[in-house]
């Protein structure tokens, strides 16, 4: 008969936490980093203003300041690298937030543009009836200036002329919109 050691509850307990503390292997490293990386090119798209809102160090700003200046290379890779080692000394949480926040207001920004053009389309090409329906929902528009901006626009698009009257028309709709 084999006789087993008997463990306290306590004994078997800090066996449990010594078995799920396992160390982080390489691969997991090489992820992190490279997601790291990854915020790193999303951070230098950005400009010197909205980097300074980031929240990151003053090393870690101008060394980005000096990667901008780089063009593609090895050196830039490396430069990029390096930031990536600073930036993992710092909360990366705040930089994705961020990043997360702009892009977000990016994708508002292009979809309110895209509405004015679908708008200033729609006056173009059915003139009265959508120009009704637009002074429903803004009822605070100049109608004249919008008849004579529409007119202009449907002229200009049939003898196939600059779209002078069109973009006039969009900056018009720009500011009923705001």
């Amino acid at each position: 008969m084999i006789l087993m050691p008997e463990y306290t509850d306590n004994e078997h307990d800090e066996l449990d936490e010594e078995n799920l503390e396992q160390p982080v292997s390489k691969s997991q490293k090489k992820r992190e980093m490279h997601a790291i990386l990854h915020l790193t090119e999303k951070a230098l798209s950005l400009s010197d203003e909205k980097l300074a809102k980031t929240g990151l160090s003053e090393n870690v700003l101008a060394a980005m300041k000096e990667a901008r200046k780089m063009k593609a290379s090895g050196a830039r890779n490396r430069q990029l690298k390096y930031i990536t080692k600073l930036v993992t000394n710092e909360d990366t949480q705040v930089l994705e937030d961020y990043l997360r926040e702009t892009e977000e207001a990016q994708k508002l920004e292009n979809k309110h543009f895209h509405d004015l053009e679908k708008w200033r389309e729609r006056l173009i090409e059915e003139g009265d009836a959508a120009l009704g329906q637009l002074l429903q929902q803004f009822p605070g528009a100049d109608r004249q200036q919008l008849r004579t901006l529409i007119r202009q626009a449907q002229k200009e698009k049939q003898q196939e002329k600059a779209p002078t009257a069109s973009r006039k028309l969009f900056k018009y709709l720009r500011t009923i919109f705001e």
